[in-house]
């Protein structure tokens, strides 16, 4: 049987330059992300591709070391590195009607709660859009954690990550009644920095008079805006 470096080898010869490629070894699923290939302009806006892979590795190290709910890096190079799967997006799952009321309610249940003791945790995630967090045999997933996330100020981190994931819910057009079953189990894990990150909101609710005046032609980033403020601010 070939074993997974001999996989991985002939993963990598036949997708050179592929950013990232999903691939199977003994019926388990692994992801393969490779250096980003630059084109024009991005080489000079992302000028250190191989060490902003190393800084990805580096921080899926720590992460795994602290037993934090992602990804597990199986295997890494130079310029590549190889994870584990874990599942599909939360957001995908919401809208699946293949999946029942009850399974969907425990989805964004979980999803808002594991958030609330990553806080708990004094972790973060940078940028917890509900595209970024995923769903695998009745355990939730965090994915894509930003490196800065890691040691910038805490305290701002974790009410930017609260904003930053119920702004996203509402851009990806999630049905209101999740995005109050995520309300109520992130103020209950976590009441302490819910609260924080409603005061943030309240300090910050100037945008939302000020995009006010534009709410009947307003597109998606604006009306994503609008129900952030209404609905966790109740307005």
């Amino acid at each position: 049987m070939q074993s997974f470096e001999d996989t991985l080898c002939q993963v990598l010869a036949e997708n050179k330059g592929k950013r990232v490629v999903c691939f199977c070894y003994e019926g388990q699923k692994y992801w393969l992300k490779q250096v980003e290939q630059q084109k024009g302009a991005e080489k000079f806006l992302k000028p250190f591709p191989t060490k902003a892979i190393q800084l990805e590795i580096k921080r899926l190290k720590w992460l795994n070391q602290r037993h934090v709910p992602t990804a597990q890096l199986v295997y890494s190079g130079d310029d590549y590195f190889v994870t584990t799967d874990v599942g599909d997006c939360v957001s995908q799952l919401l809208q699946n009607s293949d999946k029942s009321e009850d399974e969907k309610q425990q989805v964004i249940a979980q999803s808002a709660q594991k958030l609330a003791e990553l806080h708990n945790k004094n972790l973060v995630h940078g940028r917890p859009a509900i595209r970024d967090i995923t769903y695998l045999n009745n355990q939730v997933y965090f994915i894509d954690f930003e490196a800065k996330s890691l040691f910038s100020s805490l305290y701002y981190q974790k009410r930017r990550d609260v904003i930053v994931f119920f702004y996203s819910m509402f851009q990806a057009k999630i049905d209101e009644k999740y995005i109050h079953i995520a309300m109520q189990n992130y103020a209950k894990t976590n009441p302490e920095n819910w609260q924080a990150s409603l005061n943030l909101l309240k300090r910050l609710s100037f945008i939302y008079y000020i995009c006010l005046p534009f709410k009947s032609v307003a597109r998606s980033d604006l009306i994503s805006i609008y129900g952030l403020f209404e609905v966790l601010l109740d307005k």
